[in-house]
């Protein structure tokens, strides 16, 4: 079987479509957007995180950016009851649909608000907690 080349093009997906397959030259464009679309999330993510920290060290609010943060805090007054409303909202919606509160994709143990491998984990973390 031929090599088929990583460099996409016209040409390329022309070439491929010629002597190999229409399905195959989707299967190459759609890896090659893919993996485009991976970078580029990649990118944002890497911009939000310096944004994120510039904001915090020139105390702006790191939610909305435009007010000015009182010490200690990352967000001002009304985005900080914002999180918290949404926050509870999460809590009380993941409550009634009986997952787990923590991480929402598993159901926890009768009784239990957590999934066991969050429970784990909260744990691990109190007994780090606690030996400071």
């Amino acid at each position: 079987m031929n090599k088929v080349p990583m460099e996409i093009n016209v040409d390329t997906v022309r070439d491929i479509r010629l002597h190999h397959s229409k399905e195959l030259a989707d299967k190459m464009i759609k890896a090659h957007h893919d993996s485009l679309i991976a970078q580029r999330k990649e990118a944002e993510k890497e911009f939000n995180k310096i944004l994120f920290f510039k904001k915090k060290y020139l105390n702006i609010c790191v939610s909305c950016g435009k007010r000015e943060v009182e010490d200690g805090n990352i967000r001002c007054k009304k985005c900080a009851e914002a999180q918290k409303k949404s926050k509870k909202n999460l809590y009380e919606s993941r409550k009634i649909l009986n997952i787990c509160i923590y991480c929402g994709k598993k159901k926890p143990k009768k009784g239990k608000l957590f999934c066991s491998k969050c429970a784990k984990s909260r744990i691990k973390y109190k007994k780090v907690d606690k030996s400071d």
